[in-house]
């Protein structure tokens, strides 16, 4: 817990307490709370559209999509954004 300026402790924590330290660490964005994305190769094309709407940058594609468990905060905003379905939220 951090203070404010008057020496009261703050509501908020310093960002490296709130990192995901074990892949699917539920944050304050996670709507699968303890979950991560997964894809599921014979569907994915490449696209990058997962990437593009991973607020934490978990995704990357050179020719297929893969996640990064540990960076994944579990929102879920890549499954919204995958086309073919080739994303889907599970136990890490």
């Amino acid at each position: 817990m951090t203070r404010n300026d008057e020496g009261d402790a703050a509501d908020t924590m310093p960002a490296e307490e709130t990192s995901p330290a074990q892949p699917g660490q539920p944050s304050r964005e996670s709507a699968f709370p303890g979950m991560v994305a997964a894809v599921y190769a014979p569907r994915c094309d490449g696209c990058g559209d997962c990437a593009e709407a991973c607020p934490a940058d978990a995704i990357s594609v050179l020719m297929l999509a893969e996640v990064d468990p540990f960076a994944c905060t579990g929102c879920g905003r890549c499954v919204a954004a995958c086309p073919r379905q080739a994303i889907a939220m599970q136990q890490p």
